[in-house]
């Protein structure tokens, strides 16, 4: 049964409701409506909770030094050495 034919018999069976059924029938609908808003805000909670790195994939790989990267000076340092050896082994395999 596809949606077209779905909502032609609610439409149907609508028309032929008491008042107290279709106020019965708005509340569970009204009720349906919140819980996939908590749902929607359980998720986004729970990916609130964890931290920009986390959200990321987890700490850099290239800066795994126990240096302080914070500071400009070591991280230049870092990166000069790496490009070093980069070049290094490009020359070595040719």
């Amino acid at each position: 049964m596809n949606t077209l034919d779905i909502k032609n018999i609610l439409k149907q069976k609508i028309d032929h409701l008491s008042p107290e059924e279709l106020k019965s029938i708005w509340e569970f609908t009204q009720f349906l409506e919140y819980q996939k808003s908590v749902n929607v805000n359980l998720i986004q909670t729970e990916k609130s909770k964890l931290t920009v790195l986390e959200r990321m994939g987890g700490y850099p790989k290239f800066f795994d030094g126990g240096e302080n990267l914070s500071d400009r000076d070591t991280r230049q340092k870092i990166i000069a050495e790496r490009l070093k050896e980069k070049h290094q082994n490009n020359n070595n395999e040719q």
